[in-house]
């Protein structure tokens, strides 16, 4: 569906705006995994926290990770995207670890265009793939990424038994 707000284009992300995204990308993380793997928010946040700093032990210049921010021509912040490296199957795979917009832009359209971006930066940044996570409770992002062609190739699922 064409935007009236205008076309997103991708810039690199600046060191003063990686605090700032990874802070709240963590938190929408955090809150995603609480609520799908039945674990403390606290918990989450911690889990999140760990496996940033061990990807990220350089920050920007952190080894096979891309950060880029999404704007409008007028240079009105959109969103941001985090692409990383990962070797899967013998394959040299992009990973999508965050795509975010801004939360009073959503459903206008620009996490396509994030998306469709993200496919050309992929491509120079030498992957032959690119792939992502999705939680199940997030049938926004799951239906975005399905009508772009992306497949499913798992699905993990549990039961919560109480006494």
């Amino acid at each position: 569906m064409p935007d009236s707000n205008g076309r997103v284009r991708m810039r690199p992300m600046l060191e003063p705006e990686l605090g700032p995204y990874l802070d709240a990308s963590l938190e929408e993380y955090a809150t995603f995994v609480a609520r799908n793997h039945a674990i403390s928010l606290e918990a989450a946040r911690a889990r999140a926290e760990a496996s940033t700093a061990e990807m990220l032990p350089e920050g920007l210049a952190s080894p096979g990770h891309r950060f880029w921010v999404a704007e409008l021509e007028t240079g009105e912040h959109v969103g941001e995207l985090w692409l990383g490296f990962r070797r899967i199957d013998d394959v040299d795979v992009v990973w999508v670890y965050d795509v975010r917009v801004d939360e009073h832009l959503r459903g206008r359209g620009f996490g396509r265009q994030i998306m469709e971006a993200a496919e050309d930066l992929a491509r120079e940044m030498g992957g032959e793939r690119l792939g992502l996570n999705v939680f199940g409770d997030n049938p926004t992002a799951r239906g975005l990424y399905e009508s772009i062609g992306y497949v499913e190739i798992s699905r993990r699922m549990r039961k919560d038994l109480t006494r």
